[in-house]
């Protein structure tokens, strides 16, 4: 018997909820590869291969490897409000 297959829709829909929740292992690990190969691209590259999800976007890696050489640490500061 064929594997079930889940519509596009919702292949995409579940693709776009992973690209969104970016765990803190994923980040870690987008900025320790930014710090060996620079290009966000390269790291999307890597990303892609070793966990088999959306990867995130260049811009998103640039950030968070920003937010850690300025601040030391990936964590949100506290929110207003």
């Amino acid at each position: 018997m064929p594997p079930l297959e889940c519509s596009p829709s919702v292949n995409r829909a579940a693709a776009s909820v992973e690209s969104k929740m970016a765990t803190m292992q994923h980040k870690i690990f987008c900025v320790r590869e930014f710090i060996k190969t620079e290009p966000a691209t390269a790291v999307q590259r890597v990303f892609r291969l070793r966990f088999n999800i959306q990867t995130p976007t260049g811009k998103s890696i640039c950030r968070s490897n920003h937010q850690f050489e300025q601040m030391g640490c990936l964590y949100k500061g506290k929110s207003s409000g």
